[in-house]
């Protein structure tokens, strides 16, 4: 059998992934549609446990084999003809607390369809096969995104990682939560240890560029991703009266962290970057005191490594003078850093062709990613890896709203199944 005849079932695709989503996890909806709702399954909660052993079940019925890392990482291994390392496809089933039915969810669900067809059609792969599925992607319930495969690509230690504590919820650590819902497993975390031939991640654009393309364009080839940063900023002031200290008498964080987050955004928004705050937390907390005390986060992205090395200067350098200005302290603290990555050009070959060959030449884009992903922690070890995009409805994402349609859902993971077979030939022909 030829592979470019191969068809993944798109109706079975999208009802596993609204079925599963409505099961695990819902919340927020904001309409009178089943698919309106979005999500809140974060990282090693009830519901990811939920999730998790309904995938163990699904894959087993199709004769793979399930290994569980140190860190919760799921790998369903089905074999192929070569004894050889697997070609990964995946990505996280971990969701933002306010998040969508997309995000991550997609390309592992895209991924159990594909091991459906091969084994529906019989069709023997040269390389086993493996669906992924990261832990804690997100970063949201324990604050580092990428984090099972942060640890899987040795950039983030074994120890550091399972010591993490929760922000949201009781502030366990990831490993007591690990043991809590049965995910810590006993294979070692490492790529080396369990290497892969490649990597291939289907995910939602989480932008606007295919969604409001003139041409609408189904399909972003994704050949590099950009450079972010991330850093935890704590601002000491004084705690003063609200009624009985006048400004030039207080020194006030909160009124520090708002200035350095208006005077941040307008030095990136020159140098055509990005600066976010997606955490700000103040203490006391009493409406009639001024904050002697902020923590918040900061997330700086560019395209360019060197471009964001003076926007995080300069961001700094600023915030320092507003802090003195202001009479407060400021600490620093850098948790994550993610330099561009280009990914493997064999990779992305197969995904353009299997592109065009499914949606055709007109239809397909080259993108890079703003957006932090798995993909990038694997690309990092050496290990061949790219992604597909798909569009996401005006480009909203990490929101309850986060939609693309069934049809364009359908066409990525067809996409994915051409591209990954593709790869797998090409690889056996060389002897690889």
């Amino acid at each position: 059998m030829q592979y470019e005849t191969l068809k993944i079932n798109g109706p079975r695709l999208n009802a596993t992934l609204q079925e599963t989503c409505d099961e695990y996890g819902t919340d927020h909806r904001y309409g009178d549609r089943r698919e309106e709702t979005g999500m809140c399954r974060l990282a090693l909660t009830d519901a990811d446990k939920g999730i998790r052993d309904w995938l163990v079940n699904e894959v087993t019925k199709l004769g793979c084999e399930v290994r569980i890392d140190k860190m919760g990482n799921m790998f369903c291994i089905r074999p192929g003809r070569l004894n050889s390392s697997p070609i990964g496809i995946g990505s996280h089933l971990d969701t933002q607390p306010m998040g969508g039915r997309y995000d991550g969810i997609l390309g592992v669900q895209s991924a159990l369809e594909i091991l459906r067809t091969l084994n529906e059609t019989k069709y023997e792969t040269f390389h086993p096969i493996c669906l992924i599925n990261w832990t804690n992607e997100e970063g949201a319930r324990f604050p580092n995104s990428l984090h099972g495969s942060s640890v899987y690509a040795g950039i983030l230690p074994l120890e550091q990682a399972h010591s993490l504590k929760a922000v949201i919820g009781e502030g366990v650590s990831t490993l007591d939560e690990l043991k809590r819902i049965n995910y810590h497993g006993i294979h070692e975390c490492n790529y080396k240890a369990n290497p892969l031939k490649a990597y291939f991640e289907y995910h939602i654009e989480q932008g606007h560029i295919l969604d409001e393309s003139e041409n609408q364009m189904k399909i972003g080839v994704v050949h590099q991703a950009t450079c972010y940063r991330w850093f935890t900023l704590r601002i000491k002031g004084r705690e003063s009266h609200t009624g009985a200290t006048p400004f030039d008498r207080r020194s006030d964080s909160v009124l520090t962290g708002a200035q350095i987050i208006l005077t941040s955004t307008e030095i990136a928004k020159r140098l055509e970057g990005l600066f976010s705050t997606g955490i700000f937390e103040a203490k006391p907390g009493s409406v009639n005191t001024t904050a002697s005390y902020v923590e918040m986060s900061v997330d700086l992205r560019h395209e360019s490594n060197e471009i964001l090395d003076v926007l995080e200067s300069e961001v700094i350098k600023t915030s320092v003078d507003i802090a003195k200005q202001m009479k407060c302290e400021l600490e620093w603290e850098k948790s994550i850093r993610s330099d561009v990555r280009q990914f493997d050009s064999e990779v992305v070959r197969s995904i353009t062709k299997a592109a065009t060959d499914t949606v055709g030449d007109d239809k397909h884009i080259p993108m890079r990613t703003w957006a932090g992903h798995d993909c990038c922690a694997v690309s990092s070890t050496g290990i061949p890896a790219a992604m597909i995009f798909c569009p996401s409805r005006d480009g909203i994402t990490h929101n309850p709203r986060e939609y693309t349609s069934s049809d364009d859902c359908a066409t990525g993971a067809q996409v994915l199944l051409q591209a990954v077979l593709d790869y797998d030939c090409k690889m056996a022909s060389r002897g690889a």
